[in-house]
């Protein structure tokens, strides 16, 4: 719409005019380029302009600042041969196929589809947060080589490919939500998605998570551990269950960031199931920590209730093994999905207590959904514990 500068501001604290508006003062329709367009245009227009930044846009949306240090420094780096490089070091994946939908959603929710089995369940989910958050799809693909081929010269297979993502199509037809696909070649598909997360503008990534792993210092496997480790947006690994349903929903809670990753994503996914019900839970290892976190248990209950407009029921248990009062709860109640929040630093820490999630996992029939959610909340969670961290407000 437009740009408003410090100057602008400056200058309009200088009027007698005391009901200015912003669009009054601000710049409209500013020039703005895309994230494709190279350095040596962006700094022809910022000396024909006299400006010394231009936003970043993709479609209608904002997507950075491109500013003339950022040249300056861009440039300084390589004349030093200075490489930093971000993430995994890996050979680039090469993109051999893509389909484009109009760019109209507030932002973008990746969602890598790598069998036709857990693609179902993916796309539901995807499809309901899409739908709440005016989302774009962006389905992927990755098709491993062998280390010995190059990813753009190895001859590849794309029927089945093409088969997943027609699937993905067809599914969020009629849904009205933008879909994009796109299929890449590549050694390893973890450092391709952080490719596609930092070149797509990706703002919500949500990914299967199937197979128990056994390499030590692994938490959930290679692919989910590397992205909850890296990505720079929230991510959600979805382990299926055994009911299929999205009836009964069971969310272990300390307080603090808790209700505010809860009612971002509780609303749309609820909506999944038919009558949906919650069951909000802390658990206390010790006696110390049981008052305080029963009083938080409730506050979170009542924000939950007016949110969702449903009624929320909580139960407060006392246990020194976590994971086994959140399996035992869960089939108390018969639960369909388990929510349970991680925050990187507390999931991959140390394993002496225990990898919960996974004992969730192995031992409970329900979906399990593990969030990471870097910009859902402002306070860590501890996953060591499987609840999100006590907060006093």
């Amino acid at each position: 719409m437009g740009i408003i500068t410090q100057t602008d501001l400056g200058d309009a604290t200088q009027s007698a005019t005391s009901n200015l508006q912003l669009q009054d003062i601000m710049t409209p329709h500013p020039v703005t380029v895309s994230p494709e367009a190279s350095l040596l245009q962006v700094l022809d227009l910022l000396n024909r302009l006299k400006i010394s930044r231009l936003p970043v846009t993709e479609g209608h949306r904002l997507v950075g600042i491109i500013t003339r240090g950022d040249i300056i420094r861009a440039e300084s780096e390589r004349i030093g041969g200075e490489t930093q490089e971000v993430g995994p070091v890996s050979l680039p994946s090469c993109g051999i196929y893509r389909t484009r939908a109009p760019a109209t959603g507030r932002g973008r929710l990746l969602v890598p589809l790598s069998d036709p089995v857990s693609a179902p369940l993916l796309l539901e989910l995807a499809i309901a947060i899409a739908r709440q958050e005016q989302y774009e799809l962006e389905c992927v693909h990755v098709i491993l080589v062998p280390r010995t081929l190059l990813p753009e010269e190895a001859p590849v297979d794309l029927a089945q490919s093409k088969h997943l993502l027609t699937y993905a199509e067809k599914v969020v037809q009629g849904t009205e939500v933008s879909l994009h696909t796109q299929i890449r070649v590549a050694h390893d598909v973890a450092p391709t998605l952080l490719e596609v997360i930092k070149k797509r503008h990706i703002d919500l990534v949500l990914l299967g998570w199937r197979r128990p792993t056994l390499t030590p210092g692994r938490v959930l496997g290679t692919v989910v551990d590397t992205l909850l480790k890296q990505a720079p947006c929230p991510v959600i690994a979805v382990k299926p269950g055994q009911t299929g349903s999205f009836n009964r929903w069971l969310v272990p809670s300390a307080g603090g960031p808790n209700a505010k990753m809860a009612m971002k994503l509780l609303p749309a996914l609820m909506m999944l199931g038919k009558n949906s019900h919650l069951h909000l839970c802390a658990i206390a290892s010790n006696q110390a920590e049981k008052k305080r976190r029963r009083q938080q248990l409730l506050r979170r209950a009542g924000t939950l209730e007016r949110y969702l407009n449903k009624t929320v029921k909580t139960r407060m248990v006392f246990s020194e093994n976590i994971a086994e009062a959140i399996v035992h709860l869960s089939q108390q109640y018969q639960s369909d999905v388990i929510m349970l929040g991680a925050s990187r630093e507390g999931l991959f820490s140390h394993v002496i207590k225990g990898n919960i999630p996974l004992e969730i996992a192995h031992s409970s029939r329900a979906t399990i959904l593990l969030v990471q959610h870097t910009t859902f909340n402002t306070s860590p969670i501890d996953p060591s514990t499987g609840q999100l961290e006590s907060k006093e407000e």
